[in-house]
């Protein structure tokens, strides 16, 4: 696989690297399309954590900060943020230990990631970005009761973690790979091949890779494919 191999859906930032030994992470904003991929890295057979919940792909053993973002830039909540950070660290050190592979998706990874990436054994980065507009549409909808104005705020904060992920991911060398949510939902037999080649899960038959492009549906309810 050549450096910045380019599919309809996203393409290789960084070349994976060989090895049995692997730590998938999955980074992306909540609403974003990070479910949709860690529902096909679980289907690819990798290891996504004990506790999931299917509604979301999350790994629940990640979730003790209770998606309370300020515990991660607010000064005044410093000690919630190193307490975190040790649970994390703690985490990944019994799957380092209990696991060749295996990853985990954290819609607000992006505000923790560097303090654990140390920690993580052949890291590979999967980066996943959909339009803000409709990141927000989504926060609001769930949320139930938002007004239109924080919609404003929803796309600033979509943006600011788009940029810290990008960031990041600027100033590492681990291998990652780009998906465009969208452009996933038009081409899922494309987005299935790709992930699979970075994680190494290819070749696959026509009949499995069509089984898993079926997973890739807008707003489609995760749990239905456990």
């Amino acid at each position: 696989m050549k450096s910045l191999e380019q599919s309809s859906s996203g393409w290789v930032l960084r070349d994976p690297v060989p090895g049995s030994r692997k730590t998938f992470c999955v980074l992306g904003v909540a609403r974003g399309g990070t479910s949709m991929v860690a529902g096909l890295l679980h289907q690819l057979g990798v290891n996504m954590g004990t506790h999931i919940d299917p509604s979301n792909q999350e790994d629940v053993d990640f979730l003790t900060h209770r998606g309370i973002r300020r515990i991660f830039w607010n000064r005044a909540e410093s000690a919630k943020r190193k307490e975190y950070v040790k649970h994390a660290r703690s985490l990944i050190s019994d799957r380092n230990e209990a696991l060749e592979t295996w990853g985990w998706k954290d819609p607000i990874a992006s505000y923790y990631v560097a303090d654990v990436h140390r920690f993580l054994v052949n890291p590979h980065y999967i980066f996943v970005v959909r339009d803000v507009a409709a990141v927000a549409a989504r926060e609001m909808r769930h949320a139930g009761d938002v007004v239109a104005g924080d919609s404003i705020n929803l796309i600033d904060r979509a943006l600011k973690e788009y940029s810290d992920c990008l960031g990041f991911l600027s100033g590492i060398k681990s291998p990652a790979l780009f998906i465009s949510y969208e452009r996933a939902l038009r081409h899922p037999m494309d987005t299935v091949r790709l992930l699979a080649d970075f994680v190494g899960a290819s070749p696959l038959d026509g009949q499995r890779c069509e089984n898993l492009a079926a997973y890739i549906q807008p707003e489609r309810n995760t749990a239905a494919f456990g």
